[in-house]
């Protein structure tokens, strides 16, 4: 299974991050390259980590891109 796959299979249970994503980025290829890269608000961890422990702070930071907010 590839990445993507396991991303699609993830995103399944997180509707509402996946509608974000789709809105932020051009192309699944750059929701998947955000979601597998470390982020400094996250502590260092991948959003992708993240969504099966605290899904809330993947989607907390999404939305404050949606706003502009890239702190």
């Amino acid at each position: 299974m590839t990445d993507k796959h396991e991303l699609e299979k993830l995103l399944e249970e997180h509707e509402v991050i996946r509608a974000a994503l789709d809105r932020l980025f051009d192309s699944p290829e750059l929701a998947l390259e955000w979601i597998n890269n470390p982020k400094v608000p996250l502590s260092g961890r991948t959003p992708r980590d993240c969504l099966t422990t605290e899904p809330e702070l993947v989607l907390e930071m999404l939305e404050r891109i949606e706003r502009g907010d890239f702190s």
